[in-house]
């Protein structure tokens, strides 16, 4: 679905992690701390490697989107390949069962009613966010957004 180059990685020493996977290298944390917390996002990652979700019906489109921008921040904590690999895959899912219909994301698999209170938009972001990674990875777009 998506292709292009690599993202710059980001230094795991100043990282750190904003809403839906998000990371940004703004403000100095101890190493002890980082190192926490890229190991919670990095096994947390580990989890989505060679698992899909039991059934598409009731997948709601915000927590599909939480998954794929956990897999985008271990990605570029830790320039492994696989994670950009498996959030492509359920950036495929998403596209699959949430955009069938148009150009409205779904409620969930099953619905066909949009709905901001399953976080759509929590989605999009990491579409968009997939898309720049491939696309435009010299732009360094700081995407910007608040999820509830």
């Amino acid at each position: 679905m998506l292709s292009g180059s690599r993202p710059t990685p980001v230094d795991p020493a100043t990282a750190t992690l904003q809403p839906a996977g998000r990371v940004s290298a703004e403000r100095e944390i101890p190493p002890e701390e980082s190192d926490h917390e890229i190991h919670l996002v990095v096994r947390s990652a580990d989890r989505y490697l060679a698992s899909n979700p039991p059934s598409t019906d009731h997948l709601v489109a915000g927590a599909l989107g939480d998954v794929i921008g956990n897999l985008i921040a271990a990605h570029r904590l830790t320039e492994d390949e696989r994670y950009l690999g498996r959030a492509e895959h359920f950036a495929d899912v998403a596209v699959e069962v949430f955009l069938s219909d148009g150009p409205l994301p779904k409620t969930t698999g099953k619905a066909a009613d949009y709905c901001a209170a399953s976080r759509c938009d929590t989605l999009m972001m990491q579409l968009l966010d997939l898309h720049l990674i491939h696309n435009r990875p010299e732009s360094h777009v700081n995407l910007v957004y608040t999820d509830r």
